[in-house]
């Protein structure tokens, strides 16, 4: 439809050119014929009165050349715009960004000259789809109100929302709408295909996401996108195997893929490969020197080569620029307990301790070097946290693997929120506890949770909703 339209529009803008082009003809040759009856009628008259109609008529020959030159100019201008638009909608068809930027660059500045009147509403239209295309949310929505107030077509800025809200993850806001992107998914089914994919992993439910992947694949190729999305759906599982091989297709396809690469060397780190891994987190540091990830992960290969004090030294270079970065302290701390250095990883620890409670790994070693340092009672209090906290992910294992076999269980899903919420990550378990509500919006355990986690971050606003809506729930 958006082709038909554009074709349309290019032969409309073509029409009106002709005409332009045509009125200023008739114009000239107008003056033309008015200028010999005028020279004509000179013959015979007094040379002062002969002078002063010639002067008159060069006027009026001067005024016709420079309102045909701006013509003209017009008409070039707004040829311009026509053909800027086109190309720029059939580059965004063609997924070839690059090209689409460059067109609509063009567009951007002939479109507003006043003289040309070009449709500033396929402007905006064409530049919010290339701004999705691109992940430039915060502009997307500007884009389309400027096409909107321009008279652009309603039905399509609409269905543009739509793919902008499932890319950004809102299908509470656009769910009813999915069926209709689906079976008109148009240029943009790898984003309609991914943000439903990523939707349903976040429900758990990686069948039907594995269903939709099937179909992406058999559609584009080619795509690396695919491929790297059923490497996560199986990293969820811990199945690391097929992950590094649905990774490696992803990067076959496109080897500039700096998260294939990162996700793969995850990977084989699970499978202790630390060599392969070393490889990938080359590749991505190279390109990217300041990747906190990479860089960590890194090190940890590093370590586990055999060189720790070459791990230790990137490790206290990335936290002179990230101080608080808690997994680069962790594993600071790890390999100084490792090496002996007590004194050296109880820093690094406590402060990892510190500003994530939870994390089991690090408060057993801190346990560990606190023992070891003669500090016996201070040592226990982690030890005996690391003791429960073993307990609750070996519960949590449990229960994920009932979720996968029942993802619209709304009471294992809770369970699975709550549980990563407090023994293993508060940002992972808060992503849970709000797909609860996907399922039960009046979920009152749920509403109680996210109120205590938003009060303990500082968020009074969001805790208070929360909190109403427990209470609403629980009297009803």
């Amino acid at each position: 439809m958006n082709q038909i339209r554009s074709e349309y529009q290019i032969r409309r803008g073509r029409r009106s050119i002709f005409r332009w082009v045509a009125q200023g003809a008739r114009f000239c040759t107008v003056t033309d014929v008015s200028h010999q009856k005028s020279e004509a009628s000179l013959a015979g008259t007094p040379k002062v009165a002969a002078r002063s109609r010639r002067r008159g008529t060069s006027r009026v020959r001067r005024v016709s050349t420079w309102a045909l030159m701006v013509l003209l100019l017009a008409c070039a201008v707004k040829l311009v715009a026509e053909i800027s638009l086109w190309r720029g909608q059939a580059a965004i068809d063609a997924r070839d960004h690059k090209a689409a930027e460059r067109w609509l660059a063009v567009a951007g500045v002939v479109v507003r000259v006043p003289l040309v009147g070009s449709d500033e509403g396929e402007f905006y239209f064409q530049s919010a789809r290339l701004n999705r295309r691109l992940g430039r949310f915060d502009q997307v929505s500007a884009d389309l109100r400027q096409a909107l107030s321009n008279g652009w077509d309603k039905a399509a800025i609409e269905r543009e929302q739509w793919i902008a809200l499932a890319q950004t993850g809102r299908f509470d806001r656009m769910s009813t709408h999915l069926g209709d992107l689906l079976t008109d998914v148009g240029s943009d089914g790898p984003e309609i295909c991914k943000a439903y994919v990523v939707w349903l992993m976040s429900r758990f439910d990686l069948a039907a996401a594995h269903r939709v992947v099937d179909v992406w694949q058999q559609d584009y190729p080619e795509s690396a996108e695919p491929y790297f999305q059923r490497g996560r759906m199986f990293s969820v599982r811990n199945d690391w195997p097929a992950a590094v091989e649905q990774f490696s297709n992803a990067i076959l396809r496109d080897p500039g893929r700096a998260d294939a690469r990162l996700m793969r060397a995850n990977a084989q780190i699970q499978l202790v490969r630390y060599a392969e891994a070393l490889s990938d987190l080359e590749v991505v540091l190279a390109t990217t020197p300041d990747h906190v990830e990479a860089a960590v992960d890194f090190a940890e290969c590093q370590s586990n080569l055999g060189k720790p004090e070459e791990a230790c030294d990137r490790l206290r270079k990335l936290l002179k620029k990230h101080p608080d970065e808690v997994e680069a302290l962790s594993l600071l701390g790890r390999i100084e307990l490792k090496r002996g250095n007590y004194e050296e990883a109880l820093k690094p620890l406590q402060r990892a301790v510190e500003l994530r409670p939870i994390d089991s790994d690090a408060r057993y070693s801190l346990g560990k070097v606190l023992r070891l340092l003669g500090r016996d009672k201070e040592a226990e209090e982690h030890f005996n946290f690391v003791a429960e906290s073993t307990r609750a992910l070996l519960k949590l294992g449990q229960v994920t693997e009932e979720l996968l076999k029942e993802p619209n269980n709304v009471e294992l899903r809770y369970q699975v929120g709550k549980l990563t919420w407090k023994w293993r990550s508060r940002d992972g378990g808060v992503r849970w506890l709000r797909s609860v509500l996907d399922y039960d919006p009046g979920h009152v355990e749920t509403h109680k949770l996210l109120a205590q986690h938003y009060r303990e971050s500082g968020d009074e606003e969001r805790a208070l909703h929360h909190e109403k809506a427990a209470e609403s729930m629980g009297s009803n």
